[in-house]
């Protein structure tokens, strides 16, 4: 889990992404972006990133 900018190249490059595709304007991706590094530089930030692991043996 992350509060602060750590990751925030990777959610720009998610917004530009996504931007890029259609699904939301580029402006909609200029103020997420804006809003994401504000929190970030306040520490107010959340990003979780989930990890699974699965494991199995053949009998």
């Amino acid at each position: 889990m992350f509060t602060d900018g750590t990751l925030l190249p990777m959610l720009t490059g998610i917004a530009h992404a996504a931007a890029a595709v259609g699904a939301i304007t580029s402006e909609e991706a200029g103020e997420w972006i804006g809003d994401q590094t504000r929190r970030g530089q306040g520490d107010r930030g959340f990003v979780a990133i989930p990890l699974f692991l699965a494991h199995a043996a053949r009998p």
